[in-house]
């Protein structure tokens, strides 16, 4: 089968991961994939990597001008069976694609959880993509409900998977003190890490002021600091260096530490005591995927397809988000709980490698497109 993959960035982020994760799977599985982004960037050299073609064309998510729409050049070429359009923001591409081919069977994956927004953000996207899509796959299913009024019998929910067998290797062959090393790390901290693009909603300067109360009150002797990873925005930083100015002057501004995205992110998870997720708003989040298959204890905001993620008070903590004591008070709890801690992570573990594994997503995306695919064959042999 001949499959398009169409994303809107190739940074080193949940949504354009899952698509080349999935190009990826499906490659091997034997399928002709082609992937077309908007931009450059570091996702790029995994699909080199993979033996996956790929173009890049700066108007693929911009509505369509004067002549023909980008996406219409890109069909010519890659002459799909399928066409996979990632995230909401596809909306455009979508009517396009069905304007050139109606025949083309398209799969709309929808992360975003903050509708509302995203609409009155992008004024020419509409809600027409979702019912010419012929299947509108949803992340989780509380991310399905907020769409549920547009529901024509095509949505699906497939939850996000992870490859547990490259991660356990990774761990097999790494030194937790080799790593701490690498990154300038100290070997004796207790390390909470939160991991993100740095932006209001992934609530990094929050985390910073969280991470302050708790140096604050926990009266461990335990050498405790905070790692940070993601894109660094400038806004966004700014706010985060306003939280930091506090812990200078109270003389603990050495316990923070910042990372720009990196392709070695496994580093950071494995170097980690515990694992912070602080978004306001998500969908189901790779990045406590990771977590879980790392094994780590997880402290994750009570949102949307995180609930569907963990399991709270066996897999991991779940606090309201925003509320900035109620995440010192469980950073502290594990500190001082290390048989909770432990607990949390083997059973964080057992439930990703029994729910959420990429081999179980696979399958259902291939039983996705084998099933749009007999609908064609139905209508010509009723």
């Amino acid at each position: 089968m001949k499959i398009l993959f169409c994303t809107h960035n190739s940074q080193i982020q949940g949504a354009p991961l899952l698509l080349l994760k999935l190009s990826t799977l499906l490659k091997q599985k034997g399928h002709n994939c082609y992937f077309c982004s908007k931009e450059e960037g570091p996702l790029n050299e995994g699909l080199k990597s993979n033996g996956i073609e790929f173009c890049i064309n700066s108007g693929l998510y911009l509505p369509a001008g004067i002549g023909n729409h980008p996406i219409h050049s890109i069909l010519k070429e890659a002459k799909p069976d399928i066409v996979f359009v990632n995230t909401i923001l596809g909306d455009p591409i979508i009517r396009e694609i069905k304007n050139f081919n109606p025949k083309i069977k398209v799969i709309w994956l929808i992360h975003e959880s903050d509708r509302s927004h995203i609409m009155e953000s992008f004024l020419y996207l509409t809600n027409k993509g979702f019912s010419i899509s012929d299947a509108v796959v949803f992340v989780s299913e509380m991310t399905k409900h907020v769409y549920e009024d547009l529901n024509t019998d095509n949505f699906h929910v497939i939850n996000n998977g992870i490859s547990v067998d490259e991660i356990d290797k990774y761990k097999k062959h790494s030194s937790k003190e080799a790593v701490r090393n690498k990154h300038r790390i100290p070997t004796d901290a207790l390390v909470i890490t939160t991991i993100g693009s740095m932006v209001p909603r992934k609530g990094q300067r929050e985390f910073v002021e969280s991470g302050i109360r708790l140096l604050r009150e926990n009266k461990s002797s335990k050498n405790i600091h905070f790692v940070l990873v993601g894109e660094m925005r400038p806004t966004q930083m700014i706010e985060i260096n306003t939280a930091l100015s506090i812990a200078k002057a109270e003389g603990i501004r050495n316990r923070f530490h910042f990372f720009s995205e990196t392709t070695e992110i496994f580093d950071f998870f494995f170097l980690s005591d515990i694992f912070v997720c602080n978004s306001f708003i998500e969908s189901f989040p790779l990045v406590i995927l990771e977590a879980m298959v790392f094994g780590l204890p997880i402290i994750a905001p009570d949102i949307y397809g995180i609930k569907e993620q963990i399991e709270d008070n066996k897999s991991g903590l779940l606090f309201l988000p925003g509320n900035r004591k109620m995440l010192t008070g469980l950073m502290n709890k594990l500190i001082n709980d290390p048989n909770l801690a432990a607990t949390l992570g083997i059973n964080a573990y057992k439930r990703v490698t029994e729910y959420f594994a990429s081999p179980q997503m696979l399958l259902k995306y291939e039983e996705l497109m084998e099933n749009l695919m007999k609908k064609d064959l139905t209508a010509i042999n009723p």
